[in-house]
């Protein structure tokens, strides 16, 4: 979620949406922004305004997706933490590429000179 007061803009992230993106394009546009502290960034808007209800009148928005298009989209991030936790190694997504580095491969100490 990102609020800006000065904007009165409340925006709601919804999970699997691009939310990020639309987060870290707007905090450098909006001074301002700020989060509800102690919610989630994920938490629904009703959660939002029970925690803030002097959010009602802000300028509400956000992003939805094909159910089905959301729904596999989450299932692979879930096979990837499942891949992580079985084989030991750590997984940094970039875009369209992944780099796998393995803890194991990574020298434990530094040869004597």
């Amino acid at each position: 979620m990102v609020i800006s007061d000065s904007a009165r803009l409340l925006f709601v992230h919804v999970q699997k949406t691009g939310g990020s993106t639309i987060q870290r394009a707007l905090e450098p546009a909006l001074p301002d922004a700020r989060q509800v502290k102690g919610i989630d960034r994920h938490a629904m808007l009703g959660g939002i305004l029970r925690a803030e209800p002097d959010l009602t009148p802000y300028w509400t928005v956000g992003f939805v997706r094909n159910p089905w298009a959301r729904m596999l989209s989450w299932f692979r991030m879930v096979e990837r933490f499942r891949d992580t936790e079985r084989d030991g190694t750590q997984v940094i997504e970039r875009r369209t590429s992944s780099c796998r580095a393995s803890p194991r491969a990574a020298p434990t100490s530094r040869p004597s000179s």
